[in-house]
């Protein structure tokens, strides 16, 4: 019988490397923003016609799931959208666990952590591609709430293992896909009961380098300093040429040589204040006794770096 398979997230943790894992193994049924393996209706009739393959799963993924996200309705400024967005995230999570619940009650669930500063620093580059205008330090403030609610990982992992139980709940570190793709893979496999597939689609949506994540929040701010001079729509037409044209095809790399001359800036773990990481210490309890996590102690703040905090913050 063909089971449903839930991927929730967590956001920058390896998400775009697993759909198209999905998408390519043989024995899952997945497509991109779809329910189920299905983009529509339409889909369904049409995958009965024309295929008689009868997959392990019907795979569903989105990271914005553990977030119970809500995608802006434009990019520029969109940090003005989520007023009020950081007090209630975990009740936006309770009720997509309860939707994913009633829609699939038997399902298996996929969780992928990761570790604290490097899940911060990488979602900030998402949020620098995607056209965000706040330096690092700026960015944590304005999302403060939201980020410290949303990786409350300790309360994701209670709400789907009471939802779905404990069996059919796995989580799995981000870390070993960084370290070791096919281990990885391996051990997703084994926890589906799926086929060894041989895999290999190359690095997926990379983080930009730490130069960029210093320099391109401030030539997006004097772009849109400079669009925002058109009316209405045109700056907002302009500001989304910016990002499909120039930002996000690397062509801003020749301008940032230049500024790098006068200023060899760039942005590191150091930039992530200590009183914030202190607010994810005791976090993630459930997974320290889980042995796949034990090499990564520091990144989920278990070991030294409590000490490291109190002595950067003092």
């Amino acid at each position: 019988m063909t089971k449903s398979l839930l991927h929730i997230g967590y956001v920058k943790s390896g998400s775009t490397f697993l759909q198209r894992w999905f998408q390519s193994h043989p024995q899952l049924l997945y497509v991109k923003k779809g329910i189920a393996g299905f983009a529509e209706t339409h889909a369904i009739s049409t995958w009965a016609v024309r295929s008689a393959r009868t997959p392990a799963y019907y795979v569903t993924s989105d990271e914005n799931l553990c977030a119970g996200w809500m995608m802006p309705l434009h990019w520029t400024g969109h940090y003005k959208q989520f007023e009020g967005y950081g007090l209630d995230v975990k009740q936006f999570q309770r009720r997509v666990c309860v939707i994913l619940k009633d829609l699939f009650p038997t399902a298996h669930v996929l969780v992928v952590t990761r570790g604290y500063k490097s899940i911060l620093r990488s979602s900030f580059s998402q949020y620098v591609k995607a056209g965000g205008t706040l330096d690092y330090q700026e960015y944590l403030r304005t999302f403060r709430e939201a980020i410290v609610e949303g990786l409350d990982v300790d309360y994701l992992l209670e709400l789907y293992a009471g939802a779905f139980g404990e069996e059919n709940l796995t989580v799995l570190p981000y870390e070993v896909l960084r370290d070791d793709q096919d281990r990885f893979l391996e051990l997703v496999e084994k926890r589906l009961g799926l086929e060894h597939f041989e895999f290999d689609p190359g690095r997926a949506n990379p983080s930009f380098t730490p130069q960029e994540l210093y320099w391109y929040p401030r030539i997006s701010r004097w772009v849109e300093f400079a669009a925002q001079k058109f009316n209405g729509r045109y700056g907002a037409k302009a500001y989304r040429g910016y990002l499909n044209r120039v930002l996000n095809k690397e062509r801003l790399r020749p301008a940032l040589r230049l500024l790098e001359l006068s200023n060899n800036g760039k942005l590191t773990d150091d930039d992530c204040p200590a009183d914030l990481l202190q607010e994810f210490q005791g976090k993630a309890e459930r997974l320290r006794s889980n042995p796949l996590f034990a090499p990564y102690a520091t990144e989920y703040l278990w070991e030294d770096d409590s000490v490291s905090i109190h002595h950067k913050s003092s």
